[in-house]
C-alpha cells in the first residue's frame, strides 16, 4: 500500500493549492472545501513529525525573512523533510533586478514600471516592520545557504517579468 505524499505550501496567503497542506501565519479570506489549511509560522512547523514531508513549496516568502533567520528556517524545513525531499522556492533575484536598473535596460520601461522597479529594489528599506523584504537573494546566495543547511541545489532558473524571479529546487541530502 502506497502512503499519501505530504506536500506543504508555505506562506500561501490566499493562494491555496489543492493536494498541499497550505500554511501561513495569517488565515486566508476563505478556505474552500477540500483544501487543507494550517495557521502556523513557516519557521515553526511544530505540527509535523520529523522526516514526514515529501515536498515544500515556498513562493515569494523567503525574501520576507530576515537574513539572520534564514538558516534557522531552512534547518526547521530540513527537520520535517524526508531524505530526498524537495524544496521548491521562488524569490526575487536581487542581481537580476539591480542589473536591469543599473544597465538602464529600464530606459525602455514606462515611468510607472521604473517606479515599480525602484520600489521592488528598496521595499525592505521603505517599509520596516511590515510585510517587508528582510533578505536579498542571488543565485550564489541561494546555493550557499541551502547547501549549508543540508540541501543539494538541483536546479536554479529564472522566469517572470524581466527574468527577475529565481526558481530554486533543492533536495534534502543529509540529516539536520
Amino acid at each position: 500500500m502506497q502512503t499519501k505524499k505530504i506536500k506543504l505550501h508555505l506562506g500561501c496567503g490566499d493562494n491555496l493549492l489543492k493536494g498541499y497542506i497550505n500554511v501561513d501565519k495569517v488565515e486566508p479570506h476563505s478556505v474552500p472545501k477540500g483544501i487543507e489549511f494550517v495557521q502556523e509560522d513557516i519557521s515553526n512547523l511544530g505540527f509535523l513529525r520529523n522526516k514526514s514531508v515529501d515536498e515544500i513549496k515556498a513562493e515569494f516568502i523567503l525574501e520576507h525573512v530576515s537574513i539572520d533567520d534564514i538558516p534557522y528556517i531552512l534547518y526547521r524545513w530540513n527537520r520535517v523533510l524526508k531524505i530526498g525531499g524537495i524544496v521548491e522556492a521562488i524569490v526575487p533575484d536581487f542581481d537580476k533586478i539591480s542589473r536591469c536598473y543599473i544597465n538602464e535596460i529600464s530606459s525602455s520601461l514606462e515611468q510607472t514600471e521604473k517606479l515599480y522597479l525602484y520600489k521592488k529594489m528598496n521595499y525592505h528599506l521603505l517599509n520596516p516592520g511590515s510585510d517587508a523584504h528582510g533578505s536579498l537573494w542571488t543565485e550564489e546566495f541561494a546555493e550557499q545557504i541551502f547547501r549549508s543547511e543540508g540541501f543539494k541545489v538541483i536546479s536554479t532558473k529564472h522566469g517572470g517579468f524581466q527574468n527577475w524571479y529565481l526558481h530554486i529546487q533543492a533536495k534534502k541530502v543529509e540529516e539536520s
